[in-house]
């Protein structure tokens, strides 16, 4: 797995906005398409953002989905 790119303290508010965003275009694609990972090209075509997004908070696939787990069970 890749380590993110961003810095653990940053907290700047348009970043977060782009990371929330990421997650929550990940979680529609598996609602609508099943739970088989989506590709990282098909989250960040409906996102609106790059790869190089998805590289910056989240390092990598596994690490977008880990990411995704852990909203999940934050919002519980």
């Amino acid at each position: 797995m890749t380590a993110p790119r961003r810095p653990a303290t940053g907290s700047q508010a348009r970043a977060e906005r782009t990371r929330e965003a990421v997650i929550a275009e990940t979680v529609r694609c598996i609602l609508d398409e099943g739970f088989t990972p989506p590709s990282v090209r098909h989250i960040t075509g409906r996102a609106g953002v790059t790869w190089g997004v998805v590289q910056y908070h989240f390092g990598d696939l596994d690490g977008l989905l880990m990411a995704v787990v852990d909203k999940g069970f934050g919002d519980l």
